[in-house]
């Protein structure tokens, strides 16, 4: 018998989606594949650690434990999942910024302690709608913006960039680890039209404002007093 929902053209569309942005994962990997091979090889076993690293953790690792470690190797391997795998399911029962933004993904499992009274049912709530507004980006374009070497290290800033490349729309995550003594850190996004106009929001303070792309392409800054802490960007095409 045939099945109905196969038919439906939203799964249909979602299923193009997800190849397409299957396909230029692809590409970008082949492309990293030749650069290796360009360079004598000499960072293969370094990178291809360090991702299997990270993979096999989240991969195996936290579905089996619920507890601080498997929190650990999550927080220290935010967005790292996504550059192979752009289908996850991750988890999170925090609320503040780090821990929270730490568990995003293409999916994830929020367990807050709904009966604890003493937790803030209104920050429950900014955080799944947070998540609902760039869900949709986690199968679109990924840039590792802090590249792929060590990005597990507690002392350090660590970003990521999601892009959809057809509405020209994404979002832009940041990490300050807990010993990171730098309370700014500068990376250059990707895939914006230099000569386009973005409304730009700062997730963190409700801030907007219009930007270049040619100036975030060039430089754009992410920054927080405090450690550990993430700054969440969006921004728009107008």
């Amino acid at each position: 018998m045939k099945d109905k929902k196969f038919g439906n053209p939203d799964v249909k569309e979602t299923a193009r989606e997800l190849t397409e942005a299957e396909r230029r994962r692809l590409e970008r990997f082949e492309a990293l594949a030749e650069k290796m091979k360009a360079e004598g090889y000499r960072r293969t076993d370094l990178t291809i650690s360090i991702v299997a690293a990270n993979v096999f953790a989240l991969v195996l690792f936290v579905p089996l434990f619920i507890g601080g470690m498997a929190l650990f190797i999550l927080k220290n391997s935010a967005g790292a999942i996504n550059m192979f795998l752009p289908l996850s399911c991750t988890g999170l029962y925090q609320t503040d910024f780090y821990n929270s933004r730490s568990g995003y993904g293409s999916s994830t499992v929020m367990n807050f302690a709904l009966l604890d009274a003493s937790q803030d049912a209104r920050e429950m709530k900014r955080v799944y709608d947070e998540y609902k507004s760039i869900q949709k980006y986690f199968t679109k374009d990924y840039y590792p913006l802090s590249g792929l070497g060590n990005v597990s290290a507690g002392n350090i800033w660590v970003a990521y960039q999601m892009h959809d490349p057809a509405t020209g729309s994404g979002f832009v995550v940041g990490f300050r680890r807990p010993d990171c003594p730098r309370d700014s850190y500068t990376v250059n996004l990707q895939a914006l039209s230099p000569n386009g106009t973005y409304i730009v929001t700062n997730c963190n303070t409700g801030v907007e404002r219009e930007m270049y792309g040619g100036d975030m392409m060039n430089g754009f800054v992410l920054s927080s007093e405090d450690a550990p802490d993430s700054v969440l960007i969006k921004y728009v095409k107008e």
